[in-house]
């Protein structure tokens, strides 16, 4: 194909074939928001087209048909666009809540109802704190209460236990680079919303990525492990997200622990962490406080 053709021919022939590419790719539509649709069947087309780019670009550099430079460029092209996240661990959209297709997910706490055309929906209200007694008396009757009730001492504990959160999570195996893609509305944020990627069953370490309410309102991501918890990178967002509509949220991590953080197709977040190089063995979504709905969820994982 390179043989006979001038640098400006090979260029030609290229756009020519990114744009048949591009127009080749397929598209798909939600019925009830067509705002978003699946990275997957998006990328499809992208993905093959790059295939084929990269294909042309070796030929050209083995039969040295093309000048250095231009090829140059065009790997640089090729790598710009690359997307290694290819296959897909997770898609839910809620439609099947409740049946034995959509029965993969573990409610822990708090209530989530699906609503047919919106998504997964998750009203928690924190508990409010107990005010500490103050008072002389007060404190005196605690003791002497405590003494005589030292034996129901583990009972009362147990009964006073409070759910101080709104839990859901499913089992997947999710490599170590990966893609998360959500829609997210709030419509009443009051405590933080958050998106765990865990490591093993406990599901107390791992990466987490956080949505607080506060003034202002702030996008951060989190590595959690047996020695605590460590801010990796947090952002303030230039316009509140608790408006009601659906924002899109990219979650990704490379191959080479660089993450990026995209918010309605805006880059908010990039940073490298290489906390840890395992795999994942599951995803949790926590409502701390608040009315969210998760319209969709989809996870990808790196060939």
């Amino acid at each position: 194909m390179w043989r006979g053709l001038s640098n400006s021919g090979m260029k030609k022939s290229l756009i020519a074939l990114l744009v048949s590419g591009l127009l080749a790719a397929p598209l798909t539509v939600n019925a009830e928001d067509n705002r978003y649709g699946r990275y997957a069947s998006q990328s499809e087309g992208l993905n093959q087209l790059l295939d084929e780019l990269n294909s042309l670009i070796e030929e050209g550099a083995r039969q040295r048909a093309a000048d250095r430079r231009f090829l140059r460029d065009l790997q640089e092209l090729a790598d710009r666009y690359h997307r290694p996240w290819r296959e897909e661990l997770l898609y839910d959209d809620f439609r099947d809540w409740g049946s034995e297709r959509g029965s993969g997910w573990q409610v822990v706490s708090g209530g989530f109802d699906a609503e047919y055309g919106s998504g997964l929906r998750s009203h928690f209200t924190s508990p409010k704190k107990k005010k500490k007694r103050s008072t002389e008396d007060e404190l005196a009757s605690a003791i002497v209460g405590a003494l005589f009730d030292s034996g129901k001492k583990k009972k009362k504990k147990a009964e006073q236990t409070t759910v101080d959160r709104a839990e859901i999570y499913i089992p997947v195996q999710i490599s170590n680079a990966f893609m998360l893609e959500m829609s997210l509305s709030v419509d009443e944020g009051l405590r933080p919303f958050q998106v765990l990627l865990y490591r093993d069953e406990a599901r107390n370490s791992g990466y987490r990525l956080i949505y607080s309410p506060s003034d202002p309102q702030r996008l951060e991501l989190h590595y959690l492990s047996g020695d605590g918890r460590s801010v990796i990178e947090r952002v303030e967002l230039e316009s509140r997200l608790d408006d009601g509509n659906a924002h899109r949220i990219v979650w990704r991590r490379s191959a080479e622990s660089e993450m990026e953080l995209l918010l309605d197709s805006v880059t908010v977040i990039t940073v490298s962490d290489r906390s840890y190089k395992g795999d994942f063995a599951g995803v949790a979504l926590i409502n701390r406080g608040g009315d969210y709905t998760v319209g969709e969820i989809a996870l990808y994982g790196a060939e």
